[in-house]
């Protein structure tokens, strides 16, 4: 740059371009003399139409036009009176954006509150029944201990609840409200079972009772009538005991949950044998049918139990005079009766202990506990039972699993 006036500026515009190639872009380039007159100034500074730019300090900023530039003073060693100012244009859009006006301010502030109010809503809906289930929770704790029944889960939460609800907090208060139901029915049941059991022993009590006064006013009684009593009450005695036994060794196996003592047995050969068996006491009335003789694993006394209870449970809630018919076929246990069926009463509350409806009361055979026995027995090995009952008589199917391979 010998002498700067005489060189051909486009040229040296363009030597600039091809040097700096894209680092060019956004940047601008002057020399000026001592005097601050523009000796040379590429084309991006005519289009700043900035005339004037301080040589200090050394780093200068312009706002011109909505553009911002940021200058470098620089002097050049060769000559010592020139300056070259390169600069650095930017919009000032980028330094001060358009959409942060107070417009848009505005419109952000009140989206944002708007969605904090929205939230605050959606908030309370959801949380609402939560807080409503908090405190019924924490309000049956404080009545158990002084209410044995908890009351039911409130109805303003189990409008929509349903255990196959895709809701989780809808299928947690159906389970609620089903645990609840399930406790408070196993109490009723427990004090049902308590009284009926004290009815069982009430009357054999009595007797007994009746026995010993018998036998202190009848001093002088023959030794035929002491006997007599004797036997009486020895007979009492023993049903009393055996009414306790069969309670407990029932209330067991409920409680038990755990298969034990597991054997293979034959449903037909056991079936045929439990029959003759029974025939000595009921004769001809049973009839047992064996189509197949199907293989089962349980514990020999359970389903010998469970044979036994249905079929005696059928011969002593039928005429004396009609058949009950005990059939094998396939994996399927049938017992049917032909008398005047189950009541509604006793059907709802079949499996039940001391569960005899209205029959019991004037024919007393039994402990009371031989359905009882069959639904637990059937719950322990998961074995369905179907009950079909009519004025013309009971029928009872026990469906075992598939054999294993």
């Amino acid at each position: 740059m010998g002498d700067l006036r005489k060189i051909n500026f486009d040229q040296a515009d363009r030597i600039i371009s091809e040097e700096l190639g894209q680092n060019r872009i956004g940047k601008f380039f002057v020399i000026r003399n001592e005097k601050g007159q523009v000796l040379y100034q590429s084309s991006t500074t005519l289009r700043l139409l900035i005339n004037d730019i301080p040589k200090e300090p050394q780093w200068v900023d312009i706002y011109s036009k909505g553009k911002y530039a940021r200058v470098l003073n620089l002097r050049l060693p060769s000559i010592n009176d020139r300056t070259l100012q390169v600069g650095l244009i930017v919009d000032e859009n980028i330094l001060t954006p358009r959409y942060f006006s107070m417009a848009t301010l505005l419109l952000v502030g009140s989206v944002l509150i708007l969605g904090f109010i929205g939230t605050l809503f959606l908030t309370s809906l959801v949380i609402r029944p939560m807080a409503q289930l908090e405190r019924f929770v924490t309000e049956i704790a404080d009545q158990s201990k002084s209410q044995p029944q908890i009351p039911s889960v409130p109805q303003s939460l189990l409008a929509t609840a349903s255990p196959k609800s895709r809701d989780e907090f809808e299928r947690t208060v159906a389970g609620l409200n089903l645990l609840i139901d399930k406790v408070n029915r196993n109490y009723r049941f427990s004090r049902l079972w308590a009284y009926q059991m004290a009815h069982e022993l009430k009357t054999p009590l009595a007797i007994l009772n009746l026995e010993i006064e018998r036998l202190q006013k009848t001093n002088s009684s023959s030794h035929l009538d002491l006997n007599s009593n004797f036997e009486a009450v020895t007979a009492e005695s023993t049903k009393i005991s055996e009414t306790i036994n069969s309670f407990l060794s029932w209330a067991e196996l409920e409680n038990s949950g755990q298969q034990k003592h597991l054997f293979v047995n034959k449903l037909g050969s056991v079936s045929r044998n439990l029959a003759a068996r029974l025939g000595v006491a009921f004769g001809e009335r049973l009839q047992c049918e064996v189509e197949t003789d199907p293989t089962i694993i349980a514990n020999p006394h359970h389903l010998e139990q469970l044979i036994t209870n249905l079929t005696t449970n059928a011969l002593n809630y039928s005429d004396a005079t009609s058949p009950v018919l005990m059939r094998v076929k396939d994996r399927t246990l049938s017992v049917q009766d032909f008398g005047k069926g189950i009541s509604k009463d006793v059907l709802e509350r079949i499996g039940e202990p001391f569960n005899r409806g209205d029959l019991g009361a004037s024919n007393r055979k039994g402990h009371g506990l031989g359905l009882a026995w069959v639904k637990s027995i059937c719950r322990l090995y998961d074995w369905p039972i179907e009950i079909a009952t009519s004025d013309h008589g009971t029928t009872i199917l026990v469906k075992f699993p598939p054999e294993e391979t």
